[in-house]
């Protein structure tokens, strides 16, 4: 049972680290904003807007590993390529 705790933690702890990158990232892009701002509510928004960015980030990873399982498209059901002699008449 221990190992299964150790693995929930380290699952929260890489998507914590993972918003604490993006607000970092954050912070730097949007430096020309802080003096507008302040530096109180600066801090607020970009962690706000790194918890929002993030939110998503176990239930995107999922849907990408179903993906992988799907079976393949039969060639009736793709998409015709375009190409450019067809537009032209």
């Amino acid at each position: 049972m221990a190992v299964t705790k150790k693995r929930v933690a380290d699952k929260r702890n890489s998507k914590k680290k993972t918003r604490k990158q993006v607000q970092q990232k954050l912070e730097v892009a949007l430096a020309s904003l802080k003096p507008l701002l302040g530096e109180k509510k600066f801090k607020n928004r970009v962690k706000k807007a790194g918890k929002i960015l993030t939110s998503g980030l176990k239930q995107n990873l999922d849907e990408n590993n179903g993906a992988k399982n799907s079976k393949p498209v039969p060639e009736e059901l793709r998409p015709v390529p375009i190409i450019a002699d067809n537009l032209n008449g």
